[in-house]
């Protein structure tokens, strides 16, 4: 599977937003899985991202993930956003396929949250 990312897009909003919109138009022809990552617990819901795969012609999946920027609760920025990002996935006659946690109880780098986000997408599709 090949996974892209940004470590920059990490917890910032509209990077992540951006990312999605990005790459919604890029696979807008293709058929798509969307999963919604949620990577840490706040106040009354979650920090997600969204990982969206495809399969390209030589039938390798590709997944591009938008960052952690979103916050499910609502509040602030990162709410305003997840709110217009479910508003954008549907738009685009699209769903979100599973919601997959990979929360970690100790503070942890992007780099350790991104292979665990690969771990967890490739168990998904793979098993």
């Amino acid at each position: 599977m090949k996974f892209t990312y940004n470590t920059s897009d990490m917890g910032i909003t509209q990077y992540s937003y951006n990312t999605l919109k990005n790459t919604l138009t890029l696979f807008k022809s293709k058929d798509i899985i969307i999963y919604q990552i949620n990577t840490d617990i706040i106040n009354n819901g979650y920090i997600c991202g969204f990982a969206i795969i495809h399969k390209n012609n030589d039938d390798i999946y590709e997944c591009y993930f938008t960052g952690n920027g979103f916050r499910t609760d609502g509040e602030g920025e990162g709410g305003r956003g997840y709110v217009k990002a479910c508003h954008l996935i549907e738009f685009n006659n699209l769903t979100i396929n599973k919601i997959l946690n990979v929360l970690s109880n100790t503070p942890i780098s992007a780099y350790t949250l991104i292979g665990q986000i690969i771990d967890k997408i490739e168990n998904e599709l793979f098993s």
